[in-house]
């Protein structure tokens, strides 16, 4: 953690994790306000472990005999995660946390305090092992101890003027005189009653009845670093029926989204918004032609729709020919960047699937199967092939039949190509030899139909059909 960076800390009684998607919640709210680290009381959580969902790190301490209740964990963002040094989980009430920095390290102790109402061992217990762990905290570090106090402190803070200040809220109880006499010892400061705050953003706690509220979680830190904490301020929401089916929702989308992923559109993707609002407006001409009675106006519906198809079509054509040239220009720019996967994926994309040669036949009509365990096909058909006049005079199956043609075919497709460059710029293509195949390559429609014309007028001198 940067020192000279200011961090969000917070402390939340969620009244439970265990449940379906409570976990997501939560980690939204907690982007939501931004905050770094954030201290969960009464998690219900068993055992303790660690673990890592939605780029969060939590790391939790729960009860051993896999009762859920009670139970703490610390929330922690990618940034906060990277400078955790160690953590122990103490009880189901307390957890432990130390972090990096380049001037003091930080540990926080995230609680679930004991009510008055719980009896006096268990009481006991529970601020001996707190006092445990802060005496186990080394002097130098920045000690935080955050979460459900179940403490009430109120704003007289006499006998205790350096562990409070005078904004506090309520009226002391026996855990609040327990906790404020802890600080007192320890050099500690309780960081809700340091800021002016109005009462809403003071109290964490609503009685059932909604008359009674009162502060009981706090946030605590040493008196050696009290002008490090900045603020300390409550933030109340009520959470609504449709927040709650939102969340939900969300947590379904997104899972879905992972697990099974989106359906394959075969619609096409290149075509414009101009386009589909054309095709929308010819789906209206038809329902209306299928629906008009009159014949006067089914007629000139008729028409209406043709002039419409006529437009459609002649949109979608133009929309293809933007699109092909569009993805030519980027192959281009990615092979110049050297980004042959990316032309591989859009020469892929525009070839589509290949198709399969026709299977070779013998003079009874039967394909010729490549049998197991053999590379040998029946081509007896080839010997019995008759000789055919072409006016080349080039016949087939003769050995020297395509070396002539190869260097007639160069001789073409240089005098095309010697006034100007048309091929494709990234790499000068202009054409690729495949024994007889010639494919001519371009990046523009424009290039191809005068290379094209081109080839012909010399083809034409050559005396070739």
């Amino acid at each position: 953690m940067d020192p000279k960076k200011t961090i969000k800390i917070g402390a939340w009684n969620v009244r439970t994790m265990f449940q379906v998607s409570k976990t997501a919640q939560v980690i939204r709210e907690m982007e939501r306000y931004q905050l770094g680290i954030l201290g969960i009381s009464e998690c219900r959580w068993t055992e303790s472990g660690k673990i890592i969902t939605q780029g969060h790190t939590i790391i939790y301490s729960g009860r051993n005999d896999n009762q859920h209740t009670e139970g703490v964990a610390i929330i922690m963002n990618k940034e906060c995660t990277k400078s955790l040094i160690e953590w122990e989980p103490i009880n189901e009430r307390l957890i432990r946390a130390r972090f990096s920095s380049s001037y003091a390290k930080t540990t926080i102790i995230q609680c679930y305090s004991t009510t008055n109402d719980t009896e006096e061992e268990i009481n006991d217990a529970y601020y001996e092992a707190l006092q445990a762990q802060i005496s186990k905290t080394p002097l130098h570090d920045v000690l935080l101890i955050i979460g459900d106090q179940n403490a009430k402190v109120v704003k007289l803070n006499t006998k205790h003027e350096r562990a409070m200040g005078k904004e506090g809220h309520g009226v002391m109880n026996e855990n609040g005189e327990r906790l404020a006499s802890m600080c007192s010892t320890n050099e500690l400061v309780i960081g809700g009653t340091l800021f002016k705050h109005k009462d809403i953003h003071k109290t964490m706690w609503n009685s059932p009845n909604n008359r009674d509220k009162n502060q009981i979680d706090h946030i605590i830190i040493n008196g050696k670093w009290r002008r490090s904490l900045r603020d300390t301020e409550h933030l109340e929401e009520q959470i609504s029926i449709e927040k709650k089916w939102e969340n939900i929702k969300e947590v379904y989308h997104n899972t879905s989204e992972k697990i099974i992923g989106f359906r394959k559109s075969s619609s096409k993707q290149w075509l414009t918004s101009f386009t589909w609002k054309a095709i929308d407006e010819r789906t209206k001409l038809k329902e209306k032609v299928l629906s008009t009675r009159s014949s006067r106006l089914k007629e000139q519906t008729q028409k209406e729709y043709a002039e419409k198809d006529k437009e459609v079509k002649k949109r979608a054509r133009k929309d293809k020919k933007n699109h092909l040239e569009d993805r030519a220009e980027e192959a281009e720019k990615a092979t110049a960047r050297g980004d042959l996967s990316t032309v591989y994926k859009i020469t892929k994309e525009l070839c589509g699937q290949s198709k399969q040669p026709p299977p070779v036949k013998d003079k009874m009509e039967k394909s010729s199967q490549l049998k197991k365990g053999t590379i040998t096909l029946n081509t007896n058909h080839y010997k019995e092939t008759d000789w055919f006049k072409v006016q080349s005079g080039v016949r087939k199956d003769c050995i020297i039949s395509p070396i002539l043609f190869l260097v007639a075919i160069d001789w073409v497709m240089r005098k095309t190509t010697s006034d100007k460059k048309r091929g494709l710029t990234w790499s000068m293509f202009e054409d690729l030899d495949f024994a007889d195949d010639i494919p001519l390559l371009s990046s523009k429609q424009d290039h191809m139909k005068k290379r094209h014309i081109g080839s012909a007028i010399l083809q034409a001198k050559l005396d070739w059909n």
